[in-house]
């Protein structure tokens, strides 16, 4: 027995994929993303080995690694490591830009 076979056009399949509720990562460079941090979050760097900056907050554990390569934009999940290590979520992140 023969199954009916269901038509769905392409630009169907592609807004079903389209709609995330996941806002896009912002492209932006590491020294962007540093400065935000120390700005707005209270991240204060303190040291530097070669092109990777450590930051360090006053009230919270640990640190957080921002690769400042000269003009390179992060990886979304470069930055997504980086928003998880600071423990900062990415809609409130972008919202300081």
């Amino acid at each position: 027995m023969a199954r009916p076979s269901v038509a769905v056009s392409r630009s169907t399949t592609l807004s079903r994929l389209s709609t995330s509720t996941m806002p896009r990562a912002p492209r932006i460079t590491g020294k962007d993303a540093l400065r935000v941090l120390v700005r707005d979050f209270g991240w204060h760097v303190v040291r530097q080995a070669g092109s990777h900056v450590h930051l360090k907050h006053t009230n919270r554990q640990g640190r957080v690694t921002v690769p400042v390569h000269a003009g390179e934009i992060l990886k979304p999940k470069t930055l997504a490591s980086i928003l998880d290590q600071a423990g900062i979520a990415l809609d409130e992140f972008v919202k300081m830009l």
